[in-house]
């Protein structure tokens, strides 16, 4: 069954095509995976950069933009494990709620 055009975030192939962003989909189907709101922001990449990421993209049959995307997760998920950069992480949280609660004093 394919979903319906009003569903936002929701991949609506007419044409039963596969999902782009998830190689394990097959024929028609509804993509729920991708229902989070987007948000868009500008990136401004050195010439070079940009060149190698569209040869990347274009290799993988995928988009600059997911090529980007899946660079993000990568780093997000590495500094997760970072135990130095998570202790640091939680020093300024914790140095922001004491402004933010003396604020709201």
């Amino acid at each position: 069954m394919l979903a319906s055009a009003n569903q936002a975030g929701v991949c609506r192939s007419a044409t039963s095509r596969r999902c782009p962003d998830r190689a394990d989909h097959l024929g028609e189907h509804d993509c729920y995976h991708d229902v989070m709101t987007r948000k868009a922001t500008t990136v401004r990449l050195p010439e070079d950069l940009a060149d190698t990421a569209e040869v990347v993209a274009r290799a993988r049959g995928t988009s600059v933009n997911q090529v980007i995307l899946d660079a993000l997760q990568a780093e997000i998920d590495r500094v997760r494990e970072d135990e130095d950069f998570m202790a640091l992480l939680h020093t300024l949280v914790e140095r922001d709620k004491e402004i933010l609660d003396r604020l709201a004093e």
